[in-house]
């Protein structure tokens, strides 16, 4: 990934502490997970920057609503703090056909994937 945001700045948004899998070398370098609830819905997301891979599940109720796998296509992770929103926005390689991700967390838990087509590509 080319950027993505520091850890503090994850803990602000997912309001708990990553499972990161081994300490040593730790985060960025080993993937960092974030679960988190809000109201009905459960909220899994890891983060793994050095493979350029970001994974959302979401939950609602103990049930799966959505998985999303970007494998491999990531380039850069960051946060949206506008019109008091808080998302997470996950923004694919330009030779992508995806949009950017965005995984909103409050005020209410929202997720959005858009693709575009080939020739609306400028």
């Amino acid at each position: 990934m080319t950027s993505f945001p520091e850890l503090h700045e994850l803990l602000w948004l997912f309001e708990s502490e990553p499972t990161i899998p081994e300490e040593n070398p730790g985060w960025p370098i080993n993937p960092a997970t974030f679960e988190t609830e809000r109201g009905r819905w459960r909220v899994r997301c890891v983060i793994a920057p050095y493979d350029y891979t970001v994974t959302i599940r979401c939950q609602i109720e103990g049930e799966d609503a959505i998985e999303v796998n970007l494998l491999e296509n990531v380039d850069e992770v960051k946060l949206d703090r506008t019109h008091e929103a808080e998302a997470l926005v996950v923004v694919c390689r330009t030779d992508s056909l995806l949009r950017p991700v965005r995984l909103q967390l409050k005020p209410r838990v929202h997720v959005v994937i858009e693709t575009e087509l080939p020739w609306q590509r400028a």
